[in-house]
């Protein structure tokens, strides 16, 4: 133990003279300065973790932080992985979009600066722009990769950057891995060069993308509807309001919308804007309700039919709408996907295009009613364990081998994927679809929130929570690993009628089912997560990612009606609960 500390001691002291010793910018050289021992500690004990998601981070000095040399150190590694490749690769290029949050336009600048450097061209969004319309460009323009500069939901004081394959989809395992490799070269991006900026445009190796890209995407986005006698009916008298939580898709999802032929979508002056420091919302979290009370109040104002939030990048949307009284209630995002899903199969079994090989792309962690509803309709339904990453390469792979049509995938933050055009997260492809579902509902004289009491009185009634539990200290990951082993072999007990049917171990890829003698194994990506599924159906599970200390903890249960299936849920959630308590 000792020698292990003495070691952290050594690395942390060695990494912090380095930086001392560089020449960096007169801002960051004032911040590492100011900082007290114990905050020298916590920037420097490690790199932040590069995985599937990316990297996300607090802004700020030192190497446990989102900043320039963070990102020019994962750039670097990129472009050797793509010099790699050749002289082709080089020349296809990579597309690299930003979200507006403090600092990610500087960000994407040093990305772009540093490929360039690498004689690599570049194609940089002029604006701030989603991260769909990025996943859209790579393949629009037949680029090698894509980097996406954001951080989700995260405060304004956190960045990320993200990368996209030469599919479109976000990077898959195998090429994180091997960039990764190359990054070794270069422990904290202090040696990364950068190009000179008017060097990088006047050579051609910077090529600014600006409202063609904005054009293509929406051109795309007509496949989107499926209904357009009820749009050319009804759109007109469908009200919306849309807040894009002063991030990227305002004025683009305005657009998409218009051009479907919704004309009376509000807008919230106050969240409509980009803004640097998300000023008028507490994190920019469509799912967070504290952030949809000015929404509502112009939803009253204007008697819409229902609201509309995404996140910074317009990956996730949230869906609001009348209950019966008239008060606008939050749906999760499995509520949204159930009903997206039913209106979609409907719709193309209505115009005799459902395909036979049809398939449905769902998180682990997701409401089997999205399930049920496909089994009706005659479609198959698939879990993956690694989100989108794992959503676009199956949407790619399908595409290419022709084993499966992809009709709809989403994951649990109200990520949605409908069209093969964009292989990510789409919240406006999402915003369309819902905009048509509500248009076609009005048509037959229904509301999206009747509909949803529908697929429960038709599937049976079924209910989703989650928690998180937050670790602290340098050692969090650790902790974690140690949680979810004790959780492994000691599961918390239920009353009669509720033993434990089958355990889904993804951090080993092994099923146990309490029927069988031998366990299988689970057809899906490793990842550190573990699923629970109890006699009568019910399931819990808990899965935490590299690079962020949180253990996010998953409840679902079906029930013959609404009292009984909250009434369940809260006995599933009150045990796994009492039982991780006592563990962290």
């Amino acid at each position: 133990m000792h020698a292990t500390i003495s070691r952290l001691e050594s690395d942390v002291q060695r990494r912090y003279n380095r930086w001392r010793q560089t020449g960096l910018p007169p801002f960051m050289k004032q911040e590492l300065h100011e900082l007290r021992a114990t905050e020298i500690i916590e920037r420097f004990y490690r790199s932040l973790p590069f995985g599937a998601d990316g990297v996300v981070g607090r802004v700020g000095v030192g190497t446990n932080r989102f900043n320039i040399y963070t990102v020019r150190r994962i750039c670097q590694g990129l472009a050797d992985e793509i010099m790699s490749r050749g002289f082709a690769a080089q020349q296809r290029g990579v597309v690299i979009a930003y979200d507006p949050r403090y600092h990610s336009k500087g960000f994407a600048e040093q990305a772009s600066l540093v490929l360039a450097n690498n004689n690599i061209k570049v194609y940089l969004f002029e604006k701030a722009s989603p991260s769909c319309e990025l996943a859209f460009a790579v393949r629009y323009l037949h680029s090698a990769a894509g980097i996406s500069v954001s951080a989700g939901t995260c405060p304004a004081d956190y960045n990320g950057l993200r990368l996209y394959g030469e599919n479109g989809a976000p990077l898959a395992a195998g090429y994180i891995e091997r960039i990764s490799r190359f990054m070794e070269q270069s422990e904290d991006g202090l040696n990364v060069t950068a190009m000179n900026p008017e060097e990088a445009i006047s050579s051609g190796k910077l090529v600014v993308i600006g409202s063609e890209i904005d054009d293509a995407y929406l051109e795309f986005l007509e496949q989107v509807p499926y209904s357009k006698e009820s749009i050319q009916l009804m759109a007109s008298s469908v009200r919306i309001v849309l807040t894009p939580l002063q991030g990227t898709a305002g004025a683009i999802a305005g657009s998409a919308l218009e051009r479907s032929g919704f004309t009376e979508v509000h807008t919230v002056p106050e969240q409509h804007l980009p803004d640097l420091h998300f000023s008028k919302v507490r994190e920019p979290d469509p799912f967070r309700p504290d952030n949809l009370q000015l929404p509502y109040e112009i939803a009253g104002q204007v008697n819409a039919d229902v609201v509309l939030a995404f996140n910074p990048e317009a990956a996730s949307m949230s869906l609001s709408v009348k209950d019966r009284t008239g008060k606008y209630v939050l749906l999760s995002a499995n509520q949204t996907a159930a009903l997206l899903l039913s209106y979609m199969l409907e719709q193309k079994q209505r115009l005799r295009c459902l395909p036979a090989d049809g398939i449905v792309l769902k998180s682990a962690m997701t409401s089997e009613l999205v399930s049920s509803i496909a089994a009706r309709h005659g479609i198959r339904t698939a879990e993956v364990t690694n989100g989108f990453q794992g959503v676009g390469a199956r949407m790619a792979n399908y595409e290419r081998s022709g084993e499966h049509t992809f009709l709809f995938g989403f994951d649990e933050h109200g990520g949605f994927a409908l069209n093969g055009f964009v292989r990510d997260r789409d919240a406006i492809q999402a915003a369309v679809l819902a905009a048509e579902m509500t248009a076609s509902y009005k048509s037959r004289g229904s509301t999206v929130g009747n509909e949803l009491h529908k697929l429960y009185q038709t599937y049976g009634w079924y209910a989703e929570d989650q928690a998180s539990f937050i670790f602290g200290g340098s050692d969090w990951w650790q902790q974690a690993q140690i949680v979810l082993d004790r959780f492994s072999s000691e599961p918390p007990s239920f009353g009669s009628g509720q033993e434990l049917r089958r355990v889904y171990d993804y951090r080993t890829g092994e099923l146990r089912d309490s029927s069988r003698p031998r366990t299988s194994k689970i057809d899906s990506p490793e990842a550190c997560a573990l699923k629970y599924v109890l006699e009568d159906g019910s399931w819990y599970g808990l899965r935490i990612e590299p690079g962020h200390p949180v253990l996010d903890v998953f409840f679902g249960t079906r029930q013959k009606d609404g009292a009984a299936a909250k009434l369940q849920l809260s006995a599933i959630r009150s045990n796994v609960l009492y039982a991780l308590e006592s563990m962290i």
